[in-house]
């Protein structure tokens, strides 16, 4: 997550595929994602930007889902959250 000018994390507290498909589509990835958690590509660094995030899916950007605040947050690096994008041909040659 890009705040403010400064790059962070977002914790996996309630992160799911509804989270997943608003990050995806905000790439450019429009077939939705899966949700990892417990910093499964590895862990990240502070700051941690977000945390309870909450989305219905159609957001058009994470930054848009319910969650209480940038930097408010309760969780170590150890719960980051990540993204896997289902990917079709198309997005391929872009």
């Amino acid at each position: 997550m890009f705040n403010n000018g400064v790059w962070g994390t977002v914790c996996d507290n309630f992160w799911d595929d509804q989270d997943a498909a608003v990050v995806c589509r905000s790439l450019g990835y429009n077939l939705g994602g899966i949700a990892v958690g417990s910093a499964y590509f590895g862990q990240g660094s502070e700051p941690t930007w977000m945390d309870n995030v909450e989305c219905v899916g159609n957001e058009p950007a994470l930054n848009q889902c319910r969650f209480p605040g940038f930097g408010i947050e309760n969780c170590g690096h150890e719960r980051d959250a990540g993204v896997a994008c289902n990917v079709d041909q198309g997005d391929l040659k872009k």
